[in-house]
């Protein structure tokens, strides 16, 4: 415990003489940099005092362009005198703390660390506040270099101002070459001419014309504030005088350009029109476009070309005028590319195959039609929607009746081309939707009829076999009552099936088939049971007239017909049976044989 007491004061002691060593070891290494500071706060005090002797040469109270300057500079030096006063009083308290510190004695020798702490912080501030100064200095430096130049500044203002006028000049003079003829531009260039005969006179040669080290030479303070009060009061007329001249040029350069694009834009439209109009195929009657392009025709030839005398209230109407007829032909050249695209999309619709062969694949359908109408709508899927067969056939037939343009040279009015293209789109779409349904319809129709066709045949040969079956059943003791019984309860079922086919429209057809084969599987099973009893009393009469036969030859050769007959026949029975021969004849002549 004692041990490690000891090492903490070590520790501590350590960082203390640490702490005091680097302290001692910067108050030896700042003398240096008070010297650089010191050093600096001279410079800038100097500086200070050159701008102030410069500046004597000018005062707020100068007429511009001095004056302005000459009061912004007064601020800038009697804030950099202030800021320099303050610097250099903090820059002497710190060195008498950086002197007292380097000659420390030993009772003030535990606040070293803060004394110095507190004077490096001092120290610090004065290098930032120097530059800070530093840089106030210069932008002041810069204001004294304004002033001293001043005279090349407004030497180059009043040769701009000449230069602007000449400019504005040219471009007047060149409007009076190419026809503006106006009171306005001859006031224009008069002002113009006085403005540069009045800067010519009043400024010297060298500030028009001199160098800059000439200027800067020979114009005195007098010289300097004439010129540039001469120059400012001119500039307003001369920026206005300008601003007239470009204007007047920008709508003469717009109206050159227009009176030259006008008359390409109408022949554009033109060509557009006369093609449509001599088209071999359903040429266009422009009801709409005619008469507006012919307006544009006449108002360009109203304005004339670019070389026609204009006044400048001319110049402005025509140049807006122009522009309003230019936006027109645009527009009217995008009506004629879009009828010209129209009258093409409307011919490739009219020559289209199902469009062609419309009217002769409607003719069929009314047939179609027709036998659809005959039979239940319950007969029909409806994803084929033939309750809609007939109207949408009906509206097909009108729309080919409105459409029957193809091949002619029957002008369209532009106006119904809208109107037939809606048409035609709507013919297109209902033969797309309504061909491939129709053939559904169609294919669905032949089912439904050849079922029913089908089913009645069946039933027809069903009644005739009852027929037959009747007279056999009702000669027959094998079968007796029962079987007279069943099969006239056969006969009464098959009568009310065969007459709902009577009426298709009435239920469906597979309903009625399905009833129908239902009575005719009913009677081949009668039919088949009754052949079963029959040929199984047949079996039995055939053996023992086989018996009796073999028992009278056994006693003699009989030559007696019916004996022949007798043995013939069952021998005849024994080959219908292998040969399997419909049960009606065999059981008929069995019958009779026995």
């Amino acid at each position: 415990m004692l041990e490690t007491i000891l090492w903490i004061l070590v520790i501590v002691i350590a960082l203390l003489l640490g702490v005091y060593a680097a302290s001692i070891l910067w108050l030896h290494r700042a003398d240096s940099g008070m010297k650089k500071l010191f050093a600096e706060l001279r410079s800038l005090v100097a500086s200070i005092d050159q701008m102030r002797a410069a500046s004597s040469a000018y005062t707020p109270e100068d007429p511009e362009p001095f004056g302005s300057k000459a009061k912004e500079l007064s601020r800038r030096i009697l804030e950099l005198e202030t800021v320099s006063k303050d610097l250099v009083g903090r820059y002497t308290e710190a060195q008498t703390v950086y002197r007292r510190l380097s000659t420390i004695t030993w009772p003030a020798i535990l606040k070293l660390p803060f004394d110095v702490i507190k004077l490096r912080s001092s120290f610090a501030a004065l290098k930032t506040e120097a530059a800070n100064a530093r840089s106030v200095l210069e932008r002041t430096s810069a204001v004294i270099g304004e002033l001293t130049r001043m005279g090349w500044t407004v030497a180059e203002q009043a040769r701009k101002a000449i230069e602007d006028v000449r400019s504005a000049l040219s471009i007047l003079a060149s409007l009076q070459t190419e026809g503006i003829n106006d009171p306005q531009l001859d006031a224009a260039i008069a002002r113009g001419r006085q403005w540069e005969n009045t800067l010519n006179a009043q400024s010297p040669v060298f500030v028009l014309s001199g160098t800059e080290e000439e200027v800067l030479h020979d114009a005195s303070k007098d010289t300097i504030i004439t010129v540039y009060r001469m120059s400012s009061d001119a500039r307003p007329d001369i920026d206005d005088l300008s601003a007239r001249a470009i204007d007047w040029q920008n709508k003469q350069t717009s109206l050159k350009r227009l009176l030259k694009e006008l008359p390409e834009n109408y022949r554009v439209v033109s060509d557009f029109v006369q093609s449509l109009e001599s088209a071999p195929e359903l040429p266009i009657q422009w009801d709409m476009t005619r008469e507006p392009l012919s307006n544009a025709r006449q108002q360009i030839e109203r304005l004339g070309d670019i070389k026609k005398t204009r006044s400048i209230e001319q110049l402005e109407n025509e140049k807006h005028a122009a522009d309003e007829l230019n936006t027109r032909l645009k527009e009217l050249n995008m009506r004629a590319q879009a009828v010209l695209e129209k009258h093409k999309h409307l011919l490739e619709l009219l020559h289209h195959p199902d469009i062609l062969s419309g009217v002769e694949w409607l003719r069929s359908m009314v047939k179609t039609a027709e036998a659809v109408d005959v039979y239940a709508p319950d007969n029909w899927q409806r994803d084929l929607g033939v309750e809609t067969l007939r109207p949408d056939l009906e509206e097909t037939a009108n729309l080919h009746r409105a459409l029957q343009l193809t091949g002619t040279d029957r002008p369209l009015l532009e106006s119904s081309l809208d109107e037939l293209l809606e048409k035609a789109g709507r013919l297109a779409e209902l033969h797309e939707n309504l061909r491939p349904r129709a053939a559904s319809i169609q294919a669905r129709l032949k089912e439904i009829e050849a079922s029913e066709k089908e089913s009645l045949s069946n039933l027809t040969r069903t009644r005739a076999l009852l027929n037959q079956a009747a007279a056999v059943v009702a000669s027959s003791s094998v079968l007796g009552q029962p079987a007279v019984e069943e099969v006239e309860q056969l006969r009464q079922s098959l009568e009310p099936l065969a007459v709902e086919f009577d009426y298709p429209g009435e239920g469906t057809v597979e309903r009625k088939v399905q009833r129908a084969d239902t009575l005719i599987h009913k009677t081949d099973q009668a039919a088949r049971r009754w052949r079963e009893r029959l040929e199984r009393e047949l079996d039995s009469k055939k053996g023992n007239l086989a018996a009796r036969i073999a028992n009278l030859r056994g006693i003699a050769l009989l030559d007696d017909p019916i004996v022949i007959e007798a043995a013939r026949f069952t021998k005849d029975i024994s080959t219908l049976e292998s040969q399997s021969q419909e049960k009606g004849n065999v059981v008929s002549s069995a019958r009779r044989m026995l």
